[in-house]
């Protein structure tokens, strides 16, 4: 996940745990992710740099597969994601996955959901998307494990985000975004070859130029 968006939303779960809310119910304080982040902002981009750096040294290729945050969310991509994720799954003994056709409809269930705010309060709902078949029921999930109420997007810039609280895009300093960008620059020289990775730091960097820019 891109750092100008995973730090903030780590700060709000530190937040929540911290205040004894509920986990994706709260977004924190515009100046309480100052604060903090001006603090961790450091620690935070060297632990990102050896996180990446640990599984892509000590793993081939054929035993890691690399998925972004942002792909696996994509109203698009994020349903391919999903099929590779359950293929590279597939591959270890003992391992079931759900079928193909149904790869499609978990991953809308479990990832494309959102608290429904209307007033009469319906509760989460899925968001309706074209040409994406009914999604299976709870009962279904059930037979391979998975229960969609334990997932939730905590991005606080998402609009599938379950957090309330003040609105606002997690603000960095000019040094901040510049060390960051040196960070990605450097990985992006280390692991070019890397197919997986490369596209991924690539638009990374990309997003952080563009909030140098705005």
């Amino acid at each position: 996940r891109h750092p100008l968006s995973a730090f903030p939303s780590y700060y709000n779960y530190l937040y929540e745990m911290e205040n004894k809310l509920e986990n994706h119910s709260t977004r924190a304080p515009l100046e309480a992710w100052i604060s903090w982040r001006d603090a961790n902002f450091d620690k935070e981009i060297e632990n990102w740099r050896r996180f990446v750096e640990y599984w892509m040294d000590n793993y081939s290729p054929i035993n890691r597969l690399v998925v972004s945050y942002e792909k696996i969310t994509d109203d698009i991509m994020g349903a391919v994601e999903a099929t590779r994720i359950a293929e590279f799954l597939s591959r270890s003994k003992g391992v079931v996955t759900c079928p193909p056709e149904l790869i499609a409809c978990v991953w809308h269930k479990v990832v494309k959901y959102k608290e429904n705010s209307s007033s009469n309060n319906e509760g989460r709902r899925l968001q309706e998307i074209p040409e994406i078949p009914a999604p299976p029921t709870k009962e279904e999930l059930a037979k391979y494990g998975i229960d969609p109420s334990q997932f939730a997007l905590s991005d606080p810039t998402n609009p599938n985000s379950h957090r309330s609280g003040p609105t606002y895009t997690p603000p960095y300093t000019k040094q901040q975004l510049k060390d960051l960008l040196s960070t990605l620059t450097a990985l992006l020289e280390r692991y070019r070859e890397e197919k997986s990775l490369a596209p991924i730091l690539v638009g990374y960097i990309d997003a952080v130029e563009k909030r140098g820019e705005s």
